[in-house]
Parts: structure tokens; C-alpha cells; sequence
């Protein structure tokens, strides 16, 4: 079995160590029981490839596990024409990537997977009963940080169709190159805060979109610092504490371990193109309580019943409760 993983990034790395507990679990020990070799992108699509090909070449696999979109575009182009099953996760927008036509059941090909993130529609609706009390004119104008990464350009486009229907916030979409290499989530963060200031001009807050901004906690952590508006929401608990005040999102863990039942299913000999598209069972709601404090934002408490933790206290659990 093959994982190939977009990046080194914290997230991913969870996905993947609860992908192998969970296989472990179900009987599939790593190097015990089956054959398992990790390779990483490094943010480079056509790396990915080119090592999963020399891979496949040299022992070709039961199964290739592609953690996250770049990952797992890269895994399409190598295996769409093959009978090597692929199993997908952590990726948000499969149809927008090219992997799949239709997120509705099973494929009927060689690849199946399960769907990342929380609706559009569930956040907006958090982070403005989140900032109900907060002192700015409606419609609040939400300024959203995004790259041209496909689950971040989908994440963008769902937000602004829940927004369509609302009286009470306006979406203003701010686009950063995604990166490309090992060092590209540096100069993405540095090309937004170069633009930083002429963008929060035009928004009350702003808000970070899936895809890599979301993931690196440095990224959060630079722009929250160099903001004059707060950061309402990032897309996952582990980057919240570097300054964002809210973060509504399946936690890596459940993800791994629930694609490692469907890698199990495969393993076991059903056809990956026969086991339908899942999402995760859960999602975790958590908030930064000491962001809002420093930003002078009063939480309602409709939003603490949901999540009553602050994420970032060291003697508190990180998350908030699951839904």
C-alpha cells in the first residue's frame, strides 16, 4: 500500500498517523501485515507523480492513499487509466479538482474517497452569531484570504453563494498564488502581507479559506499579528491559536480514521469504484476565547452551548465539543 501526501504539513501528518492506527486497529499492520510506504509532494504536483510512478514501478501497490487535493491530482493522473484503486482524503472540493464527476454515491471507477470541511453555510452562520455583538454596521463585510488551490477556490465560491441569500454579510474574495514547492507557503505569506493593508481597508474582518493558508499556522499566526480587523475563522483548530478567533472543521484524526475503514474495505476486496463518497461523522466547533478578549468581541453564549472550550488554553483540550 502507497500514501502519498501533499505536503509536510501538521494536519496532514495527523491524517496520516490516524489513517495507520486505524488500520492497525482493523488487522492491517504497517510492515506486519501489509507493505506500507509513505512519499510526500512537497507541494509539487509533477513530484508527486514522478514518484508514485517509480514507486507503482517498483512494487506495485493494493492501494494508493492520497492525503489532501495536490496529492491526490497528482495520484489521478497516474492512476486513472490503471485498476489500481485510489482512495482520496482530506480534500474538499474532489469535482473542482478533476478527481471525481459527482460527489453523490459511488464513482463506478477505480477511485472513491471521502469529502473534508464543514458547508459554507454552517460556518457563516457560526461566525456571525459569533461577532452578533461586535460593534460594525451590517452587512459585515468578510474579507476572505484564498489561494488558487482548488479546495480554497471552492470553499470561496460556496461561501459567496451562502452569502447570496443573506442580508447581513457581503463576501470580498482576496487570491494569493498557492504554493508550488517546499518553501511556497513563505512567500504566499509574505505576498499577502504585502497586501495586507490595502485589503483590510475594505473589510470589517477577515477570514481564511481552506487549502494551504488555513493549514499552516504560520500563515494564521502573520496575518492575525500584521491585521487591524480581526480573523473571524480559520478551517482548522490547530492553526486558531495563532490570533483567529474561530474554526469550524472535522478534526484530521476523525478523517484518518474513518478513511481507514474504507481502506479496510478495499483491502478486503470490494472495488473502489463500488463504496460511495462519505463525509466526516463529525466536526469540532472551537473558539480562541483569548482573541476575543484582545479584540474586545463578547461571544453570545448560543455560540459557547456548541463550544465551550478555548482551543488555545494550555490546561483545557484543544477542539471543542464534536457535533
Amino acid at each position: 500500500m502507497l500514501v502519498l501526501e501533499t505536503a509536510d504539513l501538521d494536519s496532514i501528518q495527523r491524517v496520516t498517523s490516524s489513517l495507520i492506527d486505524g488500520l492497525g486497529d482493523a488487522g492491517y499492520r504497517p510492515n506486519k501485515t501489509i507493505e506500507l510506504r509513505i512519499i510526500n509532494a512537497e507541494w509539487n504536483r509533477e513530484r508527486g507523480e514522478s514518484l508514485l510512478r517509480a514507486a507503482i514501478a517498483e512494487d506495485r501497490p493494493d492501494l494508493v492513499i492520497s492525503v489532501a487535493t495536490l496529492a491526490s491530482q497528482a495520484a489521478r493522473a497516474v492512476l486513472r487509466d490503471t485498476d489500481i484503486p485510489q482512495l482520496f482524503v482530506f480534500v474538499a472540493a474532489p469535482v473542482q479538482a478533476g478527481l471525481v464527476e459527482s460527489t453523490e454515491g459511488a464513482t463506478g471507477t477505480n477511485i472513491t474517497g471521502q469529502l473534508h470541511g464543514v458547508p459554507a453555510a454552517t460556518k457563516v452562520e457560526l461566525a456571525m452569531k459569533t461577532l452578533e455583538k461586535i460593534d460594525i454596521p451590517r452587512p459585515v463585510r468578510i474579507g476572505v484570504l484564498h489561494s488558487d488551490y482548488p479546495s480554497a477556490l471552492a470553499d470561496v465560491e460556496e461561501m459567496q453563494r451562502s452569502a447570496s441569500v443573506r442580508a447581513d454579510v457581503t463576501i470580498a474574495p482576496f487570491r494569493a498564488q498557492a504554493p508550488s514547492d517546499a518553501d511556497g507557503v513563505e512567500d504566499m505569506t509574505r505576498a499577502v502581507l504585502s497586501r495586507l493593508p490595502a485589503w483590510t481597508d475594505r473589510v470589517d474582518v477577515l477570514w481564511v479559506a481552506e487549502g494551504p493558508m488555513g493549514r499552516s499556522a504560520d500563515f494564521v499566526a502573520a496575518i492575525a499579528a500584521a491585521s487591524p480587523v480581526p480573523v473571524v475563522m480559520t478551517p482548522d483548530a490547530k492553526t486558531l491559536c495563532g490570533g483567529a478567533l474561530l474554526a469550524v472543521a472535522a478534526e484530521p484524526e476523525t478523517e484518518g480514521r474513518e478513511a481507514a475503514q474504507m481502506a479496510r474495505t478495499i483491502l478486503d476486496g470490494t472495488p473502489a469504484g463500488e463504496i460511495p463518497l462519505t463525509r466526516p461523522s463529525e466536526f469540532r466547533v472551537a473558539i480562541n476565547l483569548g482573541e476575543a478578549v484582545r479584540r474586545d468581541i463578547v461571544v453570545p453564549p448560543d455560540v459557547l452551548e456548541v463550544a465551550d472550550v478555548d482551543a488555545c488554553h494550555p490546561d483545557r483540550r484543544v477542539g471543542g465539543r464534536r457535533r
